[in-house]
């Protein structure tokens, strides 16, 4: 396993689930937390799953880790995908994980191999995932608020409005005296019939 134990933890508001960087891009998730500490789980671990994109052409993939190398591999991209020694991968922010634009690393090899379905593509990650001693935690933007997510003060309807509004609803079914009659004489009586 490939994990980190930060200082910092559910005192002060860290989540399971946020992402962790350091000065030169991204390093994991935060995937269990204490009190005072948390583990983070690396991207080079083969449990980690990145949403990314080539910054040159905007192709998509996952980046997974390689227990091998530890490095960052991509998973599942078919050999005829444009994708060159040397392209940076950033995040795309799908999944809503890790935020978009972050840097993930550098395309260090691209293997095209005829009898795989999938080329083998291998990723230097940009972080310094085994020496950084400090990192950043990332926390959602706060929600701005809009006109929609303020309260409205609803006035009350004009006549017209009022009467639009009556139309709109349902129309009870007016009973005759005789139906009302008969209701008042069955009342409290219980009727089985045969």
């Amino acid at each position: 396993m490939h994990q980190v134990v930060l200082n910092k933890g559910s005192h002060d508001g860290v989540f399971i689930g946020q992402p962790v960087l350091d000065a030169a891009g991204v390093m994991g998730q935060v995937i269990q937390i204490g009190p005072y500490t948390s583990r983070v789980l690396l991207i080079n671990d083969p449990h980690s799953g990145v949403p990314v994109q080539d910054a040159r052409n905007g192709v998509r993939a996952i980046a997974v880790g390689d227990n091998y190398s530890g490095k960052v591999r991509l998973a599942n991209v078919v050999q005829t995908t444009d994708i060159k020694e040397g392209d940076i991968f950033m995040t795309s922010g799908l999944g809503e994980h890790y935020p978009e634009g972050y840097p993930l690393g550098k395309v260090e090899s691209v293997v095209k191999d005829p009898g795989l379905q999938f080329a083998t593509i291998t990723i230097e990650p940009s972080a310094h995932l085994d020496r950084s001693r400090q990192v950043l935690l990332i926390w959602p933007a706060k929600r701005k608020l809009t006109q929609l997510d303020q309260t409205v003060v609803q006035k009350e309807p004009d006549n017209a409005q009022a009467e639009k509004l009556q139309d709109k609803q349902p129309k009870n079914k007016k009973l005759d005296k005789k139906t009302v009659q008969e209701a008042k004489n069955t009342k409290g009586v219980n009727k089985s019939h045969v």
